[in-house]
Parts: C-alpha cells; structure tokens; sequence
C-alpha cells in the first residue's frame, strides 16, 4: 500500500512541488490515489503542476507569502493570470472548447438507422426497432434526433410502456420535431393518457391534437379522417386510472416543520464543544427514516456519464432504450432518464456547462482516468452553474433569519487557520482555474481582476476549502446483496449534502447507516436512539474494523478533529472480540431475514427492523455482535429495495 511505503525526503519534496501541497497533506494525498480504482494524470493535474511551479518562481510568490485575506489571495493571482500571456495562453490551451468535436462524435447523418429501425417496427420486431432508434438518438442531431425519439415513442406504445411514450412525445419537440408533424405526437399522447385512466389529461391532448392539425401538410379528406379517429377517441374509456401503491417509500415519514430533510423528532443544536449537531427529542425506533438530503451540488463521474442519468445519478437500464442525450450538442456525454431531468438540468447548469469540455480537462483520455484533486473543483463548478449568479453577489452572510442551502456551504467547517503557504496557494490557483472556466462559459465577464469577479472569486476558495471536508460518495451496490458478506459499493460520483454536513457529527459507532437512491442521501436508524442521543453518521471509520488508534490517525489526517465518540471514549473491542449469543428467538428472527435477503423479499426490511426491536426488548447491550449483525441485515435491505443498483 502507499500509505505504508516511508517516502524519502527529496521525494517527498518533488511531491509537494508537483501538488502544490505541505508536507501534511501528502500522506492524505497519497492516500486519495490510492482509494481510486480511476486514478490517473490528467490535464488538470498537469496544469497545475506547472501552475505553481511556475508561479513560485515568479516575483508575485514574494507577494503572495505576505497577504492574508483571502480576497487579496485570489485578487493577486488573478492579475497574474489576466496580465501574463505565457501563464494565460497555457492554462487557455487546456480548457478550451475542441470546437472540431461534439457529443459522442455526433455528426449529420442520412437516417440509416433510424429507417432500418422503421423497417424493423413494421415487422413488429419491436426490441430491435428500439434498439436501432437508441442508436440514431445517440449519433444524429437535430431533425434527425427529433424523429428517432418520434419514432421510439411508437415502440413504447406498442409495448404499453405509456409513460415512456408520453416523455418521448414531449421531448421530440424539445429537439426539434417538425411543427407540421406534431399533431401526431398529441394524438398518441392522448391515447396514452386514455389507456392509463387519465381522461381529462386525455381529452386536453386530443385537443391540442386538433388545434395542431391546422399546421399540417395533410389534405383535406386526411385531415377529415383524422378528425373523426380523435373525436371517436375521445369518447371511448379504454383503461382505469393506477391505484397508488402501497409500498414502503424511502421518505421521512414525518418532517420537521423548519427543515423537512431532517425526522420531526430530530432537534439541531449547537455548543462550542459539538458546533451543529443532532439529537433525538423523543425515542426514535429503529429503521426510522431520520433524515433524507437532496444535494446543493453534485457531480457524476465521468466514467459513468453515458450509463447514468446527469441530473438525477440514477442507472439507465441497457435494454430499456429510454434515455435522452444532450440538446445543446456540448463535447462531454450527457444523458438523462426522463424528461423531467432533462428539463431540469436545462433550467440550471447544462448550458453553461454545454458549452466547456470537462471532460478533456479533468479525464486522462487514454486511460478515462480521473484525478481525484479535480473532485472539489468539479463541485465547486456545479455549484455556480447551479445557480443564479445574483444569488452569490446578493448574499448576505449577516442575516441570520434566512437559512439556505447556499448559506449552509459557506457555514460548514474550513480548517482555514491550519493552512499553511503551499496550501493557500493551491487554493488560489483551483479558485482561478474555476472563474477562467465560468468566464469561457459567460457566467462571468470581463477580467478575473474585475470587483464582481472578485466577490466570485472570494466565494469559491470558501467553497473549496469547505468541500474537502464535507463531501459524500454517491454509491451504487454492485453484484449480489448477500446477508453474508459485504455489500459492494461501487462511487458514481461526488456530493455535498447542506443538511448533513452541517448537523450531523461523527461517531465509530453511529445511529444510523447511509443508503443512496439516486443522488438523494438518507439516514435509516440502525437501532432505537434514546431520547437527548446523537443522531450521528460515521466518516468511514467503523469501531468493528479499525482500532482506536488508527481511527483517530486517520479522523486527524483526513478531517482534522480529535474523535470523542463513545466508541472511542470507552474503547470498544474489535468485531472478532465482541460478545455473541445463543439466544433461539434471536437467532430464529436473524435465520428469517437472511433467507428473506437471499429470495430477494422486499418484507426483509420490516423482518429487521422487527429483529432490532427484539434486541432492545432483551436488554442485550451495546456493543454486541447482535447490533452489528442486525445493523449489516437493515444495510443490506435498504440497498437491497431502495439503493441504487448498478446496470
């Protein structure tokens, strides 16, 4: 293991030169290396390997070791940037736009595919047709995109996949679907709405199916025929409306009236000691969905942008040919599972970032491998093409009675005091690259130096010192989900969570394990949490799997605390050390969830949940390898019926 290998001194030196990091960090730099299946070198590690060698050879370093806000810090290397050609034409040459290349090497194309899809749907082969549309939706643009998406849509009806056609229906005309044509894309729309029990939506677009009719190229006898199908449809009652299921949902069950991510017997409180933390106001039963956070930024690796939806994180099945690509035509691969991503993503940060090639930047296109320093850049990104660049020059830090998400980022732990020169300078220079790369997309202009680059500028160095200590995995469980064994968890990308990070501590034995569906994050209950308890996560450093000392080696390192958690004031044994039992009902109600885990039985969550509710009633006491047994069933069936599965 690296961690392990004692780095000589003149290495270590050349390391800390090339990462522009201090002889603290390069342990922790290491480490990240390590931990990544995608590592590699890419363009942006290289820049910035001789961003700061150059400019710790220039006379602004001299400058730079004496200031000490952080507005003069990024104020001086902006001038650098805007003022020195050799420094500017450089990082220039790696993040701007190929403008030869578009999404997935899409060029014009004459059909082919999409008319040997036709061919194939007029035959009823309708799993091949779809596949033949997928392909053209994903190699064509414009018109062409417009009707294989037209075209799919035909395939989902056939095959009563009414959403799906419904979707397609609407997205053909967000890409371009020819006016005169759109009367049919209503008319199938409706019969959608018909067979699924949804009249009045139904009739509303046979409607607009004849109110489009008048832009069609049809003749007059068509049109007449046309007419009197729609108005015979609009009297028939073809399906019945679904009845909602009644399934468990992934949700909290009863809000908090001033946050509704957090459970109403969750209390946020705050001490000089703890800062923010949760406790339980009353007694919270095991299983009990405390707290479920939609992220304020995000960002799906590359390396599964065209198996995953952008917006949501969520797989797109292979053979389900329901996926939409990019309508802005940007370099990177961009795919979405509905049309309700897609419009949200249109409504935030896809046309900025249509127009930037991240993918060239922060990707080794040899090896698709990622480095992870450019994880907190890709953030720290997002987060402004997410919102609203008034937001950021309106905020106002002062006032209190407002709370926002935005607000929480700035609030979150920064470790600002502890950084020393080589760190300040790292951060100065990722804060830069960020506004050179708002600026090529026009969320900024004018020059770095600007006042309201500035005032950007100032925020995103908060913002990044903030994310190296407060982002989440977005995971996803790989292979089977066995009772036991591990589940394996497979990183689709990276996450902020406002709530979380700001009001839930650590702890090596935490009340509550982390499920992801898509890219929300929830908090399930692994055991009854006592009234005035810590609602806590855990950072990664389990009492069960570690020893005391090397958690709080690793806790110092990567998060810059001393744990005082129970677990560690009270120096818990190892798993292997822990008490078991022989106890027949406990062990029969444990037998009952693994099989239901191994048939895939979605009543395995209320089964262990009911086994945890026993322990409590035994008086069995913690730590005991009962808990951390029944701990691992409440993880493996939450995955098992919530999380997000790979594809």
């Amino acid at each position: 293991m690296l961690s392990d290998i004692d780095i000589p001194d003149n290495v270590k030196a050349q390391i800390m030169k090339q990462l522009g990091v201090s002889e603290n960090h390069i342990q922790e730099a290491l480490e990240v290396a390590q931990r990544s299946q995608h590592a590699g070198s890419t363009p942006f590690l290289t820049l910035m390997t001789q961003a700061v060698e150059y400019l710790k050879t220039s006379p602004a370093w001299k400058e730079f070791q004496t200031l000490v806000t952080v507005k003069d810090m990024v104020a001086c290397i902006s001038r650098l940037v805007d003022h020195n050609e050799q420094l500017n034409s450089k990082i220039d040459a790696v993040i701007s736009k190929p403008e030869a290349e578009t999404e997935e090497g899409e060029k014009e194309e004459n059909g082919e595919k999409r008319e040997k899809g036709n061919q194939l749907f007029k035959q009823k082969e309708f799993g091949k047709a779809l596949g033949c549309y997928a392909d053209a939706i994903s190699s064509c643009k414009g018109k062409e995109r417009a009707l294989a998406i037209a075209n799919r849509s035909a395939v989902f009806y056939q095959q009563k996949r009414y959403r799906e056609c419904i979707e397609d229906c609407e997205a053909a005309s967000i890409y371009g679907y020819p006016e005169q044509m759109e009367y049919k894309l209503w008319e199938r729309r409706g019969r959608c709405y018909l067979h699924l029990g949804e009249e009045p939506e139904g009739q509303e677009a046979l409607e607009m199916a004849l109110l489009t009719l008048k832009k069609s190229n049809l003749g007059e006898s068509d049109v007449q025929k046309f007419r009197e199908e729609i108005k015979k449809d609009m009297k028939t009652k073809i399906g019945s409306r679904m009845k909602n299921s009644k399934e468990i949902r992934l949700t909290v069950q009863h809000p908090n009236a001033k946050n509704p991510s957090l459970h109403r017997d969750v209390i946020v409180q705050q001490t000089e000691e703890l800062g923010r933390y949760c406790t339980a106001g009353k007694e919270i039963q095991p299983g009990t969905v405390v707290l479920c956070d939609q992220p304020a930024t995000w960002f799906l690796s590359f390396n599964f942008s065209s198996t995953h939806c952008s917006y949501c994180c969520t797989g797109i099945k292979k053979d389900s040919g329901h996926f939409y690509p990019n309508p802005l035509n940007g370099k990177d691969v961009v795919r979405f599972c509905s049309i309700d991503c897609l419009k949200q993503a249109m409504n935030s940060y896809l046309p900025w970032e249509s127009r930037l090639s991240l993918s060239s930047i922060f990707q080794n296109q040899e090896t698709k491998g990622c480095d992870e320093i450019s994880g907190s850049v890709l953030l720290a990104l997002r987060l402004f093409t997410l919102t609203a660049k008034s937001t950021f020059l309106q905020l106002n830090m002062e006032d209190t009675a407002e709370e926002n998400n935005i607000k929480k980022l700035f609030g979150l732990v920064r470790h600002h005091e502890s950084r020393d020169e080589a760190d300040l300078l790292s951060f100065s220079l990722k804060t830069v690259l960020i506004m050179k790369l708002l600026r090529q997309c026009d969320y900024i202009q004018g020059k770095l130096s600007d006042k309201q680059s500035l005032i950007l500028g100032e925020q995103i160095f908060m913002i990044l010192e903030a994310l190296q200590y407060n982002t989440h995995p977005i995971d996803q469980s790989t292979g089977t989900i066995r009772p036991d064994s591990n589940i394996d968890l497979e990183e689709l990308g990276s996450a902020v969570y406002p709530t979380i990070a700001s009001s839930c501590n650590h702890s090596c034995d935490p009340a509550t394990i982390r499920v992801n569906k898509g890219k929300e994050l929830c908090l399930i209950s692994r055991r009854l949490i006592k009234e005035g308890e810590e609602v806590s996560d855990c950072y990664g450093f389990h009492y069960t799997s570690l020893s005391k000392a090397e958690r709080q080696k690793r806790i110092t390192r990567w998060y810059n605390f001393a744990c005082t958690c129970v677990a560690c004031n009270e120096n818990y044994p190892a798993m292997n050390k822990l008490k078991s039992t022989s106890e027949k009902q406990v062990k029969e109600l444990m037998e009952r969830v693994r099989k239901q885990l191994e048939n895939k039985d979605r009543d395995c969550f209320s089964s262990t949940v009911k086994y945890l509710s026993l322990l409590e009633e035994s008086k069995f006491k913690r730590p005991h390898k009962v808990y951390e047994a029944g701990s691992h069933l409440l993880s493996c069936s939450s995955w098992l019926i919530w999380g997000n599965k790979a594809v």
